[in-house]
């Protein structure tokens, strides 16, 4: 009787074109649904919204850091994306846009107020994978990045609505500098009242 097949490690990787639909419901995820309601906004009646965000996350992994981490599929065993993450460097505040959506404003204002960090855009679990420890290891990849390009503080975003996340986050040291009021928009409802923006810092 041949053995049982091990299941595949979970492993972390770059972000590819064909990770472009997952990444996209992942960020929408992480952001509280605003990519949606933005994507729903600029679709002609004939396109799909999650086509556009798709489109857009293929985009973005030109211009920031996307990293997915695969984990072994409850059904077959095999490597299949479980979360994701993506952020980039900011060393220097940069003024909100004029034409920045309302919804996007106070997480803009607190992004500057992050500099100089490794700011963490995003960072979210499929639901089936959620409770498995791939935040923390996620946390973990987003701190050598930070090394990497020379800046010894994290920073990230999170709506005061997600209290599993701020909980892992205080755990792994972040720590709430400053808040702004969510904006709720007709295409948008939070679930929260404020973001808050966590930093940590002394990376080393």
């Amino acid at each position: 009787m041949p053995a049982p097949s091990m299941p595949a490690p979970i492993s972390i990787r770059p972000a590819g074109p064909a990770d472009a639909a997952t990444a996209a419901f992942l960020l929408n995820e992480a952001a509280g649904g605003i990519p949606l309601a933005m994507w729903e906004a600029a679709a002609e009646p004939s396109r799909n919204p999650w086509a556009i965000g798709a489109a857009r996350m293929e985009e973005r992994m030109a211009r920031a850091t996307v990293r997915m981490l695969d984990a072994p599929d409850p059904a077959t065993g095999a490597p299949a994306p479980a979360a994701f993450l993506m952020g980039y460097p900011i060393p220097a505040p940069e003024p909100v846009p004029a034409d920045a959506p309302e919804p996007f404003v106070p997480l803009l204002e607190l992004e500057a107020l992050s500099a100089p960090s490794w700011y963490i855009n995003a960072l979210a679990a499929l639901p089936g994978a959620r409770g498995r420890g791939h935040g923390a290891r996620l946390l973990a990849t987003a701190e050598a990045e930070a090394r990497a390009a020379g800046l010894d503080a994290l920073s990230l975003i999170a709506s005061d609505a997600n209290a599993g996340a701020i909980r892992l986050y205080e755990r792994t040291g972040f720590a709430v500098v400053a808040s702004r009021p969510q904006r709720p928009v007709a295409s948008w409802t939070p679930k929260g009242r404020d973001w808050l923006l966590m930093v940590r810092r002394g990376l080393g």
